[in-house]
């Protein structure tokens, strides 16, 4: 049994080195043109099997972070904010749970910006995200957060209308714009 596990755990590991190949081949290409679409396509295809089959393993959560990145890069929002919300809403405190909770809140922030639904940043996801972080563990990825939600409620704050001005200072605060704090 445990010989079995550990064969899967390599395959699952191949299979996500296999799907990250071709994420990474997207990098190298004109972003936007057909091969690249046709690439990251391939990557989403091979990340959402990986997810699918291997939903209990945490290589099965990575491959589904990384077909939601793949979906948003690919312009695909909706489709993006499906397969990243159950690892948006993950409650746990483990370092795994955290850190995928934020790679997808961040590439979730990064959708609802560019759909312009400023209303899905609840007051949790907020929390979150606005948290202090001690500088040593403030890696990459609260950054991307970081900034995501400030931009975020920079434009929620932004598309406000006269009477809803007042809601916005406090916005721009929380997200640390500096011309308002």
């Amino acid at each position: 049994e445990e010989q079995r596990e550990t064969w899967q755990a390599k395959l699952v590991q191949t299979r996500l080195m296999v799907a990250s190949a071709y994420f990474e081949k997207a990098k190298a290409l004109e972003p936007n043109s057909d091969e690249w679409k046709k690439v990251r396509e391939e990557s989403t295809a091979r990340f959402k099997t990986i997810a699918e089959k291997y939903a209990t393993l945490a290589g099965g959560a990575f491959a589904r972070f990384y077909e939601g990145r793949n979906q948003a890069l690919l312009g695909k929002h909706d489709d993006a904010l499906s397969t990243l919300l159950p690892l948006v809403s993950l409650q746990g405190n483990a370092p795994l749970e955290s850190l995928l909770r934020r790679k997808a809140l961040a590439t979730s922030a990064e959708c609802w910006l560019a759909k312009k639904k400023f209303g899905e940043l609840t007051p949790d996801l907020r929390k979150v995200a606005l948290a202090n972080v001690p500088t040593a563990q403030l890696d990459e990825d609260w950054l991307a957060l970081k900034l995501r939600i400030a931009q975020l409620l920079e434009a929620q704050a932004g598309a406000m209308g006269d009477k809803e001005k007042t809601k916005a200072r406090p916005m721009l605060q929380d997200a640390k714009i500096p011309e308002y704090i």
